[in-house]
């Protein structure tokens, strides 16, 4: 069991103030917050990873401090970043044989497809890294992070850029390894919470557990006042010789009312809450795209959503076909500032094209002085179209784009919105 007491983290504003954790062993422990509350901060001090913030730390009871700590840190926990740590020139193998090495080790065949089965990974060893999913190559990353066989694995944001069913599937993973050792990870994923033995949620600098979310009052003044359960019990007694049954009964019906108003009414906070958070997690600062039907979006939150008609365009839906899957097309405008989200820039055209990178990975190969023929389709109420035109590669973008337009997809390729309107006017 690992617990953390008097926890007290500061940056340019307080994270938390004094806030105590208690983290069960062989559990999944999940922490929620909005972005910014300080999930990733407290992660850091719960692997160790903190020398600066002021906290005690507790393994199985007893106080860790000074070197200790440095020693713990390797010998026992391990840490997934929210971000892919792989690298993209090796394969599966030379991958794990990397990790392996940190530790001193090196790894059989039979340790190597061990490690994969463990992981549910059935990919090849001798498959180069960028060429799996998104959903294998977080299998790696957690496959790469127990090879040091921890006892705490800590993850922050595992599932961030993965589809519902890759999601699922390391959640149930995480839950099978939980068996043999504690689990700690932070996550703004709903499904999350199915998977959690313990859910603690920062909020304005605290922190709370599953257990006393409820017992919130739910105004945001403060934690409701609890009625002493000695002073209830002699009020009742005295009350009851006092006065007649009746009186009991109702005033029994009353407290009842009260508990079960208050109990309705923190549940309606949190789900208000949460879906206000979902909402604002899946928008882009642009657009909100929508079916019309069965939409919560359309029904709950169409009077908060506003759009200027100058910053309204229509949505040219066009895709092309690279190694037999199909990648979407999506737009970027001029105003729009891509810089936060470029890992490897090329080059400055005008109308050039970013991508992700395993499609950056496959493009290459066939581009020539950074340019490359794409066939494009496009698709619109009278049908198919196809035409064929050359582009300027300008740069690929950091695994950690999302990109909200596309769901079943992780793959893309992003062009400037003048040019596919010029493409779609003289092709449709």
């Amino acid at each position: 069991m690992i617990e953390l007491k008097d926890v007290t983290i500061t940056y340019d504003r307080v994270i938390l103030d004094h806030a105590t954790i208690s983290i069960p062993a062989h559990s999944v422990t999940l922490l929620r917050g909005t972005s910014g509350s300080g999930k990733t901060a407290l992660l850091y001090c719960i692997a160790l990873m903190d020398n600066k913030s002021n906290y005690k730390y507790f393994y199985d009871g007893k106080l860790i401090e000074g070197k200790m700590r440095d020693e713990y840190r390797r010998s026992r926990i391990s840490y997934v970043l929210q971000e892919s740590s792989l690298l993209p020139h090796l394969d599966v193998t030379g991958t794990l044989q990397y990790f392996a090495s940190i530790h001193n080790k090196v790894l059989t065949d039979d340790d190597i497809n061990e490690c994969l089965d463990r992981m549910h990974l059935d990919v090849s060893p001798s498959q180069n890294v960028m060429t799996l999913s998104l959903g294998e190559r977080q299998r790696l990353s957690i496959a790469c992070a127990l090879i040091s066989h921890p006892q705490v694995l800590v993850l922050d944001e595992p599932t961030a850029s993965l589809d519902h069913d890759n999601e699922i599937q390391i959640y149930e993973i995480l839950k099978e390894l939980s068996h043999d050792m504690t689990i700690v990870m932070a996550s703004h994923s709903e499904c999350a919470i199915e998977y959690a033995d313990i859910t603690y949620m920062i909020e304005d600098g605290r922190l709370s557990s599953s257990d006393f979310l409820l017992s919130e009052d739910q105004s945001g003044e403060g934690t409701a006042p609890s009625i002493n359960q000695d002073f209830c019990i002699e009020y009742v007694k005295i009350y009851m010789k006092h006065y007649r049954f009746m009186y009991v009964l109702l005033l029994m019906v009353f407290v009842l009312s009260l508990v079960s108003c208050q109990v309705m009414t923190g549940i309606i906070h949190n789900s208000k809450k949460q879906a206000m958070q979902m909402l604002v997690g899946q928008l882009e600062n642009k657009a909100i795209i929508t079916k019309d039907e069965h939409s919560y979006v359309d029904q709950d939150y169409s009077k908060l959503i506003t759009l200027n008609d100058k910053n309204a365009y229509p949505l040219y839906k066009m895709c092309t076909n690279i190694n037999g899957e199909e990648v979407y097309i999506v737009p970027y405008f001029k105003e729009d500032d891509l810089s936060k989200y470029i890992d490897r820039p090329i080059q400055e055209k005008q109308n050039g094209i970013y991508m992700d990178e395993s499609t950056f990975y496959i493009l290459n190969q066939k581009s020539k002085n950074n340019k490359i023929d794409l066939d494009i389709t496009i698709k619109d109420r009278e049908g198919m179209h196809q035409t064929e035109h050359s582009f300027d590669m300008n740069g690929v973008f950091k695994n950690s784009k999302k990109v909200h337009y596309v769901v079943k997809s992780q793959r893309y390729i992003y062009m400037p919105y003048s040019l596919m309107k010029s493409i779609y006017e003289k092709n449709s």
